[in-house]
This record gives C-alpha cells, sequence and structure tokens, in this order.
C-alpha cells in the first residue's frame, strides 16, 4: 500500500513478485488451498457465474443476408447506415 500510495512501480512490482513466489509455493505444497483460493475469490467477485457459460453456434443459410446479423446478449443503441431510399412496395412495383 505505502509503495502505491507513492507511486512505486518498481517497489509496487518487487512486492508483488514476492508474494505470487510465496502463494505459489503454498499452493503446490497444498493443492487443496488452490480450490479454497478459488471459492473465496468467487465469493469475492460479484460479476462471477454460479454456473460456468456455454457456448453457442449460430448458422445463417438460405440465400442472400441483405443487412447485418448479430449474435449476442443485451444489445443497446444500435445504429445502422442506409443509402436513404426507400424500400420499394408492391405498388411501386417493387417485389416483396
Amino acid at each position: 500500500m505505502a509503495a502505491h500510495a507513492e507511486r512505486d512501480e518498481l517497489a509496487g512490482a518487487d512486492i508483488e513478485a514476492t508474494w505470487r513466489s510465496r502463494l505459489r509455493r503454498v499452493l503446490l505444497a497444498d493443492p487443496e488451498a488452490a480450490e479454497e483460493l478459488r471459492l473465496l475469490l468467487a465469493e469475492l467477485d460479484p460479476d462471477a457465474q454460479s454456473e460456468p457459460s456455454a457456448s453457442v453456434h449460430n448458422s445463417i443459410s438460405g440465400g442472400v443476408q441483405n443487412g447485418p446479423v448479430f449474435q449476442g446478449q443485451h444489445f443497446s443503441g444500435l445504429t445502422f447506415g442506409g443509402s436513404g431510399a426507400a424500400v420499394p412496395s408492391e405498388q411501386d412495383g417493387g417485389v416483396m
């Protein structure tokens, strides 16, 4: 904390390396400690998921796609550019 307060990056890096080495030795000597540490870190992380996320694979087929395709979750504020031309209707002789 003192190194951080003094903005001493070299001292901070040395302290971090020392603690990283100590922690590595503890975890190698006691494999159960690694699981305990994982549980503790998960408990302290408010964004931790209780279950691993699943992977999803989607395919787009069946012809030409005339616009962007998105796969995801929680989209907001999307804007798409265009030519400004109106979409032709059946009355205008356009094909729908």
